[in-house]
Order: C-alpha cells, then structure tokens, then sequence
C-alpha cells in the first residue's frame, strides 16, 4: 500500500501547528518532507517519527480523515473567548506579547541551562521531563485562555489583522516552537551525557582490570 502524502496544511491541521511552524521544521531537518514541485510533501511516516520524538503536544491522531476536528468546537470557544477578553487590538497585542515574553523566557533559561550541563558534560535525569511538564501546564493555560487557539487562527485563516497584531502572532508562535526545540535538545544532551559517562566508566573498568592483571600478587594493596 502506498504512503499517503500530505501537504504543509494538512500536517499543521493535524498537528495543531502554524503552516510557517512546519515549514520551519522541514527547513530545520525536524520533519522529513520532498519537493517534487512548488510544494512540499510529507510522507505519514516522517509525522509518526516526530511524534514519537514527542516534539509535538497533543500527539496527533494518525488515520483520521482531514475534516473538521473534533476538538474545532472548543477552539472556537476558546477563541471567542479570547476576543472576548480582549476586544481592541491593543489589548489582544498586549495579551500576545506578554505570552511571547512568558514564552521567551522558559526558552531562554532552558538554552542557557542546556548549554552549562553539555560543556559540564554532566547528566541531568529527568530534566527534559521536568521540562516536558512545564510546556503541557503552559500549552494548556494558553489553549484555555484561547490565546493559542487565536493564534493559530491567525497563521493559518490570514484574517484582516493588523500588521502589529500579526507579528505578535508570528513571534508566539516562533517562542512556542524555541520551547519545543530547547525540550528536543535537552533530551539530546541527556542522552549524550549519559553514553559519555557511561562509556568513561567502562574505560576505568578496563584499565582497572589491566593494572591487576599486570600486579597479580598486589590487588589486594591496589584495591585498598
């Protein structure tokens, strides 16, 4: 059976993702996509091996047919809500920058802690879980408050926005996906860290067990 391609919009529909967001993924070499014309396709498998990554929250439901989600009646719920909330376009940039700054700052503080423990080489366990948690509890917050939702509405509808409210969105959007890179990161350095370690402790082992091989009659006074 053949794979099934999809198209920049149908994996950001079923990733709840911005299509700017999966183009920069495919650029970055994050999803795996081919471009046999203008456009770029996206074989299902490349989408089940990022989700496995788990680089993408809420993992997608892979072989729903692209209509109409189920979840779209609580999105537009939440995204009245937010216009609700926020009714002038001051306050709805004001309420997108002050997530973006949120945003930025969980990223930022990862990056710098990710760049200490690779050059330390030491190994943080459990970090990029801890992680992990702390970007659900603030996707749900902003999901709920409709800010994500309006945001993605935004990208991928190109309502009559203005310019500055627009930017706001992209900048969200890039301080959402600098999260999710930071997360994918700090696994990577983990598991770095981990092999290194464990690979300096066979090498001890192995010049351990030469030195006694080398002094049979001492491995009592070396080991002591």
């Amino acid at each position: 059976m053949e794979e099934r391609q999809l198209s920049l919009s149908e994996v950001a529909q079923l990733l709840e993702k911005s299509e700017r967001t999966i183009r920069r993924w495919v650029k970055a070499g994050k999803l795996k996509a081919y471009k046999p014309g203008r456009d770029y396709l996206i074989p299902e498998s490349a989408i089940r091996e990022l989700i496995e990554r788990s680089e993408v929250y809420p993992k997608a439901q892979l072989g729903l047919p692209f209509e109409e989600p189920q979840e779209e009646d609580l999105a537009k719920q939440q995204r009245r809500w937010f216009l609700q909330q926020a009714r002038s376009e001051d306050e709805r940039v004001m309420r997108l920058r002050r997530t973006v700054g949120i945003a930025a700052g969980y990223a930022g503080r990862w990056h710098e802690e990710r760049r200490r423990i690779e050059e330390e080489g030491t190994y943080p366990y459990g970090k990029s879980i801890e992680m992990s948690q702390l970007w659900e509890g603030f996707d749900q917050a902003i999901s709920k408050d409709g800010t994500y939702p309006y945001m993605i509405w935004v990208l991928n509808e190109n309502p009559e926005v203005s310019t500055m409210e627009h930017e706001a969105c992209c900048n969200l959007d890039d301080a959402l996906t600098d999260m999710l890179t930071e997360i994918s990161e700090m696994r990577r350095v983990e598991a770095a860290n981990k092999q290194r370690a464990n690979d300096d402790a066979a090498r001890g082992l192995e010049v351990l067990g030469e030195v006694l091989g080398a002094h049979p009659t001492g491995r009592h006074e070396l080991i002591r």
